[in-house]
């Protein structure tokens, strides 16, 4: 992962990956149609927010530490099994929205286990290591949070979805 490398093209399964997650935009996006409102919009931008977290993470896991390998690909597929249930839920997630929020954790799941075996890998280097300790612990704290969300009420759960936005931007 040191090394970029210069004739890299994008796979068959990045693009896949990619468009479960149109799906899943235009699904959060759905509620936009059927309301405007400012609630409406501020729910919208903390959805969306947690599905940006989710691609960048994914991508970014991919791009630093992907190899084209059985168990990569196969880890990609759960991921974007999740993103599906995600989808079937989004349209309520702002209302209802306990489904939602299980299926996120679950795909958070899949993430943490996949950055603990990059950090359990870079353990020895004295620059990588640390840093992906660190972000496996702060992977494991924000699956535990989204998993707490699900036993909220859909008024605190979109508080909670939103201050994990926030804490995820800032940190």
């Amino acid at each position: 992962h040191r090394d970029a490398v210069a004739d890299r093209r994008v796979s068959f399964l990045e693009l896949f990956y990619d468009l479960v997650y149109v799906v899943l935009i235009s699904r959060i996006a759905l509620s936009l149609h059927v309301e405007t409102t400012r609630g409406s919009v501020g729910n919208f931008v903390i959805l969306f927010s947690l599905v940006w977290i989710g691609w960048y993470n994914g991508s970014l896991l991919h791009d630093a530490h992907g190899r084209g390998d059985t168990r990569n690909r196969l880890l990609t597929f759960l991921q974007m099994f999740a993103l599906s249930a995600m989808a079937v839920f989004a349209s309520d997630a702002a209302t209802a929205g306990s489904a939602f929020a299980i299926c996120y954790t679950a795909f958070l799941i899949i993430l943490v286990w996949q950055w603990v075996v990059v950090a359990r890998l870079e353990r020895g280097d004295p620059v990588y290591g640390p840093i992906a300790r660190r972000y496996a612990i702060a992977m494991v704290v924000m699956t535990v949070w989204i998993g707490a969300s699900a036993l909220a009420t859909p008024a605190v759960r979109m508080w909670m979805w939103g201050g994990f936005v926030a804490v995820f931007v800032v940190g």
